[in-house]
């Protein structure tokens, strides 16, 4: 690239490339020189705008965790109460893909937390065809939802998110492991048998 005089003035004659590469080199030392500059009236104390200024140290605010800015976020009135409830091993008896026989004391629960209130979601890992029969099963129990695999829609309206796990105040499944703060408390029937089934193969594996 060649720069030439013209009338006082320089004139860069060069490839695109070549003056764009010489642009943004311009730029670059024209804010490092801008920066200098600033740094320079700050230490003789005549920054642009007039002279600094002592100001209290701004108060930092104690740190305060996520859940609990959401809690204050968010207004509880106006959340329903979600009760997620599994399919296959709840509700019926897990045949899955079939549809099991009706698991009627639990219905009844259901029922009941409904006609007080809650909200109830079908939670189930079925899907497609297979989810259509589950839904058409509740129907015939007397079960309607109020969603079926996905967020309550006052929970997404006031956590303003809709995560693929479904929010909920209880979680009904056969596979839950309870725990209260740090001990574990309680682990269900099924999830302890295959638990136990797990081990065994884990132990056989180790020893082969």
């Amino acid at each position: 690239m060649k720069i030439y005089i013209v009338d006082g003035t320089p004139v860069l004659d060069g490839t695109p490339k070549e003056l764009a590469q010489y642009q943004r080199m311009a730029q670059q030392l024209a804010v490092y020189d801008a920066y200098q500059k600033l740094l320079k009236a700050i230490a003789e104390g005549k920054p642009p705008g007039g002279q600094l200024e002592d100001k209290p140290p701004a108060r930092k605010r104690a740190p305060q965790k996520r859940k609990e800015r959401m809690r204050a976020m968010v207004d509880s009135s106006q959340i329903p109460y979600a009760i997620a409830i599994d399919f296959d091993g709840i509700l019926c008896q897990n045949t899955y893909p079939d549809i099991g026989d009706p698991n009627w004391d639990i219905i009844h629960e259901a029922l009941k937390e409904q006609s007080k209130g809650a909200k109830l979601i079908l939670w189930t890992c079925r899907e497609g065809r297979s989810l259509e029969k589950a839904v058409a099963a509740c129907a015939e129990w007397g079960l309607k939802f109020d969603a079926v695999n996905e967020n309550l829609p006052e929970w997404r309206k006031a956590y303003r998110t809709d995560p693929r796990k479904v929010g909920a105040n209880e979680y009904w499944d056969d596979r839950n492991v309870i725990i209260d703060n740090d001990p574990l408390v309680f682990r269900s029937t099924r999830c302890a048998n295959d638990r136990a089934e797990w081990e065994v193969r884990r132990q056989c594996s180790e020893q082969s």
